[in-house]
């Protein structure tokens, strides 16, 4: 007569040479279960059938974090779980340890697997498993597959928005914490069924290269299934060549693993190759899923610190101390971030449902966002790190999603009573901050600033571009997140990234020094980029689409009776946002009618045979240029405003209190008397770099043009001037328009 499970005391009998399994989550006042190993040498692990079993020699060794508590068990000290008729057929058979960890106050089990055959276990192949697929895992043939087609299409192809600009690269490992890499591996059973393993027995050849050398590592057995690669007599890996962990002990520029199953245990033949990788070491923690990147806050602000390191003891994470040392992050999967993936302190909840419509309010269709649910708490930053210290943040062409990461919520949705919107603002959550950190004012430039980089990464927001409003009439999708702050004197360089639905999804500011390079930026809600105060931006060789304002938005700001202007530079990048002007930004900033007139400009221009700043009523407005205000008139009236927004040599260069008057005339032309009487300036540069701007005066029924000497440019006077003097313009791809303190740049159409 059989019972269903038989429990035996005893220990995990395992396949394994050594089963090391880390219990990460394991804590009691800081205490943490380092390893649960069991001697594979100490128990018998292949059985024939109907063979009773015995494990009574096993010997399990358990560490903590605190040494001292280190300790050995034996067949006394546990408990084994596993079917009584486990020997009754052929196979691989499951056994379960478990043991009651009186440090702990809690009980660790593990799942392992012992081999049963025909005979007892002589190592003939029919006597072994069956291999049915060994090949390499789906994160590795993503990434593979991404490094691959990387800069294949051109653009306007299909499939071009989700394609890397930049391949050939290698694959990057951290060496912080162990790298897992475990290969498909799909086995028959005694039924001939498939099934898959996420552990096996394997054999593992490590290489590293001296230039084009490729030099194979030495390797020594250190416990069971883990063993030591070295080179030279130094040690450059320890690897669990069952549970598929390596855990490499410094950088290094290139490296190749190969995997293979046993053929102690599993029938190889002909048809099974390696599975191999070339991969870069860097110093960074690897992340696999969305919780770990808790990893990147090293902020020290009391609320933020205290949420965070709660947080991060209750995932099994490492602690501020350990987390302010760390170097970068390293992704191998694609994350999916949600609410339980960052601490409760970042949300509010509403106490009742709150009604969304779409477009007005009163529209027939709706729905309800039930009471109890979370929206983001605005002010804040989710990720953010501070210090001097170089950080990388290498993505291996993985994607990191917040699509269903909650909103901010407009401030009516708390209080019914308040008839507002989120303010000119909307949103303040980026996802990513990067500064000092230091207790020094903005002016006050430190010896040390960070420097970091965003390499191979894509990224989703969850600012789609609707018109959903809540009861209030409140924008729904207002509340996304920003992707990027730069800010306080950081340095960051973002390298071939794609970026997709983000509120906004660059920001500069505060003498902020932001480098990209080789990136596509998609459907920002509200600006691609807005570069603010006193930073330096630079675009090169990018790509930016769908925005629901400018492309780029220069903010410069006066603080006590100073101007703080930003210097914007874009090279060899294309810009396409095909706005109407009715936009959700230019509503918010009371554009629209600014739109309208600058539409109807474009059509009086090319009644001059000059060109349209539209095309099919659409503008690609490319750039703006201003001073913060809270006004149109505001920031018209502001003339004084300085800066620099450039597109491939053309766009705007103001600079009022130049020390070396290079641009002294700037001040003279915004002032002029045409503009005074409500002209518009238009300015293009010529292949050469000089600039040529004309006055644009309107009149009732048309406008008139002027030169900035004041000689109105006529078509039907003497036509050789007129000609010279449009010649730039006819021959221009962007063309600035100025009122006041606001410049813009357009792409400039030719019939």
């Amino acid at each position: 007569m059989k019972t269903s499970r038989h429990i035996i005391r005893t220990v995990c009998m395992v396949l394994v040479l050594s089963l090391m399994f880390v219990f990460s989550s394991c804590t009691m006042g800081g205490l943490k279960l380092k390893s649960f190993t069991v001697d594979p040498t100490s128990y018998k692990a292949s059985y024939s059938i109907g063979e009773a079993v015995d494990f009574s020699s096993i010997k399990v060794f358990v560490k903590y974090t605190d040494s001292s508590l280190d300790t050995e068990l034996g067949y006394d000290d546990i408990t084994v779980t596993y079917d009584d008729d486990i020997t009754a057929t052929a196979g691989q058979k499951e056994v379960t340890i478990s043991y009651d960890d009186p440090n702990l106050k809690s009980k660790q089990t593990k799942t392992i697997t012992i081999t049963v055959t025909e005979e007892g276990g002589s190592g003939a192949d029919d006597e072994k498993t069956i291999i049915a697929e060994f090949a390499k895992s789906e994160t590795i043939v993503a990434f593979e597959s991404q490094n691959g087609a990387a800069g294949k299409t051109e653009y306007g192809q299909s499939g071009f928005s989700g394609e890397f600009l930049k391949g050939n690269i290698l694959y990057v490992i951290g060496d912080d914490n162990a790298f897992k890499m475990v290969p498909s591996f799909i086995v028959l059973d005694e039924n001939l069924n498939p099934k898959s393993l996420s552990a096996f027995y394997s054999v593992v050849e490590i290489s590293v290269f001296d230039g084009e050398t490729e030099i194979k590592l030495d390797k020594r057995a250190s416990d069971g299934n883990i063993y030591v690669y070295s080179k030279d007599g130094q040690d450059i890996v320890t690897v669990d060549t069952y549970e598929g962990e390596y855990q490499f002990h410094a950088p290094i520029d290139k490296v190749k693993i190969s995997v293979m199953p046993s053929e102690d245990y599993y029938v190889v033949d002909g048809d099974v190759k390696p599975v191999e990788l070339t991969a870069k070491v860097i110093d960074a923690y690897n992340v696999y899923t969305a919780t770990e990147l808790a990893v990147i806050n090293n902020v020290p602000r009391s609320t933020d610190k205290a949420a965070w390191d709660t947080f991060r003891l209750e995932n099994g994470l490492p602690s501020f101390d350990v987390i302010n040392s760390i170097k970068g992050v390293v992704i191998h999967a694609d994350l999916h971030i949600s609410k339980n993936d960052v601490p409760d302190y970042f949300f509010i909840t509403t106490k009742e449902d709150i009604v969304y419509w779409n477009g007005e309010v009163n529209n027939s269709e709706k729905k309800i966002i039930p009471a109890g649910t979370s929206y983001l708490r605005d002010d804040n930053t989710i990720y953010e790190r501070v210090g001097a210290d170089e950080f990388i943040i290498e993505g291996n062409f993985f994607t990191i999603d917040t699509k269903g990461f909650p909103l901010v919520a407009s401030p009516a949705v708390f209080d019914p009573n308040l008839k507002l919107d989120y303010g000119s603002d909307f949103s303040n959550v980026e996802l990513f901050r990067f500064g000092t950190g230091l207790d020094l004012s903005w002016t006050q430039k430190p010896d040390d600033v960070p420097v970091v980089s965003i390499n191979n990464i894509s990224f989703i927001g969850n600012a789609g571009r609707n018109n959903w409003v809540d009861a209030q009439g409140n924008l729904v999708s207002a509340g996304g997140l920003l992707l990027l702050k730069v800010s306080y004197h950081a340095d960051v360089t973002v390298n071939n990234v794609i970026s997709n639905s983000f509120y906004i999804t660059y920001i500069p500011d505060w003498d902020a020094i932001l480098t990209v390079n080789d990136t596509k930026c998609y459907d920002s809600y509200q600006t691609a980029f807005l570069a603010w105060s006193n930073c330096l931006l630079t675009v090169n060789d990018s790509f930016i689409n769908g925005t629901g304002g400018p492309a780029v938005l220069a903010q410069s700001i006066p603080a006590n009776g100073t101007y703080y202007n930003p210097v914007t530079i874009l090279n060899n990048t294309v810009v396409d946002t095909a706005l109407t002007g009715q936009e959700i930004w230019f509503q918010v900033v009371n554009a629209t009618a600014i739109c309208t007139q600058i539409k109807a400009l474009g059509d009086g221009l090319e009644a001059y045979g000059l060109g349209n700043l539209s095309k099919d009523g659409k503008l690609n407005m490319m750039g703006v240029l201003m001073p913060e205000g809270s006004s149109p008139m505001e920031v018209i009236g502001n003339v004084e405003i300085e800066g620099t927004l450039i597109f491939d040599g053309s766009g705007a260069q103001r600079w009022f209190k130049d020390p070396e008057n290079t641009n002294s005339a700037w001040l003279q032309t915004m002032l002029n008397p045409y503009f005074q009487g409500g002209a518009f300036i238009l300015s293009v540069q010529d292949t050469e770099g000089v600039t040529h701007s004309v006055a644009v005066v309107p009149t009732d029924d048309s406008m008139n043009l002027y030169d900035m000497n004041g000689n109105q440019l006529n078509p039907y006077g003497d036509q050789a001037a007129y000609a010279a003097a449009i010649a730039p313009f006819m021959a221009a791809d962007t063309a600035t328009l100025h009122m006041g303190g606001l410049s813009i740049i357009f792409e400039f159409y030719h019939k």
